[in-house]
This record gives structure tokens, sequence and C-alpha cells, in this order.
């Protein structure tokens, strides 16, 4: 199989025939190397990167990409900065209580848009979550006499499902 040695600007120096890269590298002596069939098909890779310096800085800065359906209609993520949740929290909400929603590709993705009437339910859903029942300092008072319970239990050696006892 041919080798090529390729200089900075992308060009041929020397070519070498072996069987492997490894050996081609040794041949020739480190620096770029790259089959012949590769520097065929891609040679794009191998071109030089032509830069021109300016006096321009830009930000690199992640654009939000805007999607349209029906006027009125939103999407999760304008849902769960209008309700200021998460929008996992949203996404639960919808596939548990099944709130309808409009399916439509754009640019490659799949967006759900959700009609003003089923953003209200999720509102609804979203403000009937429970409080907890018990308060946090009873939860941990229970805790605690739990595992003094399984404390105790141990301590007698009654700590497995069947009791055996071991007569001497």
């Amino acid at each position: 199989m041919k080798w090529h040695k390729l200089d900075a600007q992308g060009r041929i120096v020397r070519t070498v025939d072996a069987l492997d890269r490894q050996t081609a590298t040794a041949l020739l002596g480190g620096g770029s190397v790259v089959s012949d069939v590769s520097l065929r098909l891609d040679v794009h890779k191998f071109r030089p990167i032509e830069t021109v310096v300016t006096d321009t800085v830009q930000t690199q800065e992640r654009k939000e990409a805007v999607y349209r359906y029906k006027k009125g209609w939103r999407r999760l993520r304008e849902i769960a900065v209008l309700l200021s949740a998460r929008e996992n929290q949203i996404r639960h909400i919808v596939d548990k209580f099944r709130i309808p929603s409009e399916t439509s590709i754009q640019g490659g993705r799949k967006i759900r848009f959700f009609h003003p009437s089923a953003v209200k339910q999720i509102e609804k859903r979203l403000n009937n979550i429970p409080e907890r029942i018990m308060a946090r300092s009873v939860v941990e008072t229970r805790r605690q006499g739990v595992i003094e319970f399984y404390r105790q239990r141990y301590a007698q050696g009654i700590h497995g499902r069947t009791q055996r006892r071991i007569d001497v």
C-alpha cells in the first residue's frame, strides 16, 4: 500500500510502499503520513485552512431557535418559563394526565405544541400538587424509631428472618 508524507501546505513530499502506517511512519520519518486511498478520497481534510486576520470580535453565543405554530399555541419550554416550573415536571404532568398536544416537524425536530386550554390544564395540575402530609420532623422521628427498633433486635440476635436455636 502506498503512503505519502505531506508538508504543511498539503503537498506530497515523499512516497513509500509499506504494509501498515507504523512502518510507513518509520520509513518517512514522522510528520503527516497519509495513505494513498485516504488522500484521494478525503482530499479536503488535508488542504491547509486559510485564515484571515480582522479587527472585528464576535461572541460565540448559542442562538435559541424560534419555533412557530398556530397563534396562541405554546411549546413545552415556553410553558415552563410561563409557569416557572421545570420542563421535566411539565412533561411528567402532560404524560401522566394525557393532556392533548399537536406535534409539528420543524427543521428535522418533532416539537409538541399545546393549545391555550391545555396550558390552563397544566397550570391547574401543577398548582394541585399536594404538599407533604407529615412534617419533616415527624418523618425524622419515625425514622429514628425504626432504626432503634432494628438496633435492639440486632443486639438480641433476632436479626434474621428465621430464628434458629442452637442447643449445646
